[in-house]
């Protein structure tokens, strides 16, 4: 009893002596902690965070980007190497994550959110190099798509009023330069959703970086010239194998593919397929108009 008694003395004189020399105050024993005197932080994080909705690869360097529901983004590198990128400043409310788009030759990440807010990520540094607050619009961003030209960056962002909005990849400053429902010349009230056309898919074509292919949910892919800021062909959604428009109100049969979600050229640039939500991939010949897509059901083996 003696020795365990004096151990604990012991003990409890050299905590103070060492508090002392750091200029750190100890509790006395019996004294109740309460929250006020712990700051607690997270100091690491292994594995998948929670939530994860979004994801993209970057051939270049081999780097996957994971985006959550709470706006935490995760980057994986080689074997063992991870790391979290934070975005949130106190007191702001999670926004989820909708869009990543690496910028390989600036070793960088671009981080979209539900809020229509856009962070740049230096990834050689982990810290935010650029953002732009989600007060730039009160519409949601809806497709995003990156083109490299020359010695500049831009990101091309489209919001579901149909605006295509044109960025600066660098520093994220909006550049005067949009394209309209109008400009591409389709109405400005989609007729099956009775709202503003959505863009939902955005594209560079691979062998000429002046043409932009602009997807809308529902009203046809168009091809944009960036420079002449005209349209250079469109290509009008066909009907789904099978079906009959002429008999579509007696079989009650859908014979649309459903709304647009995707878009992606060949390398070559002279094709590019795009996916529909009903899980059908059309195929076009990027040199022929509407009607000569070619039909794939993905939804089936």
């Amino acid at each position: 009893m003696g020795n365990e008694k004096s151990r604990q003395q012991r003990a409890s004189t050299e905590e103070e002596a060492v508090a002392a020399v750091k200029g750190e105050a100890v509790p006395h024993r019996g004294e109740e902690l309460t929250p006020e005197d712990f700051a607690l932080d997270m100091l690491g994080h292994h594995g998948l965070p929670p939530g994860c909705c979004r994801m993209a690869f970057d051939p270049v360097h081999r780097l996957l980007a994971v985006g959550t529901m709470e706006g935490t983004v995760k980057v994986f590198g080689s074997e063992g190497v991870e790391v979290l990128l934070r975005s949130r400043r106190e007191g702001e409310r999670p926004s989820a994550v909708t869009f990543l788009v690496f910028l390989p030759s600036q070793y960088r990440l671009v981080v979209v959110f539900a809020n229509s807010a856009v962070h740049i990520y230096d990834l050689s540094t982990c810290l935010q190099v650029a953002r732009l607050d989600a007060t730039w619009t009160t519409c949601r961003v809806t497709a995003v798509t990156f083109l490299e030209h020359s010695k500049h960056q831009y990101l091309y962002m489209a919001t579901d009023d149909g605006v295509v909005h044109v960025v600066n990849a660098r520093n994220l400053y909006l550049i005067n330069y949009q394209i309209t429902p109008r400009d591409i010349g389709i109405p400005e009230v989609d007729a099956v959703t009775s709202e503003p056309p959505s863009v939902t898919a955005l594209a560079v074509n691979p062998s000429n970086e002046g043409q932009l292919l602009v997807g809308f949910e529902f009203s046809g892919l168009h091809l944009w010239d960036l420079v002449k800021r005209k349209v250079v062909r469109s290509y009008t959604l066909p009907t789904r194998p099978g079906t009959d428009p002429a008999a579509e109100d007696a079989s009650g049969a859908d014979p649309s593919p459903g709304a647009l979600r995707c878009v992606a050229w060949h390398g070559g640039g002279g094709q590019f397929a795009a996916g529909f939500e009903a899980g059908f991939v059309c195929v076009w010949r990027a040199d022929r108009k509407a009607g000569e897509a070619q039909f794939t059901d993905a939804s089936r083996p």
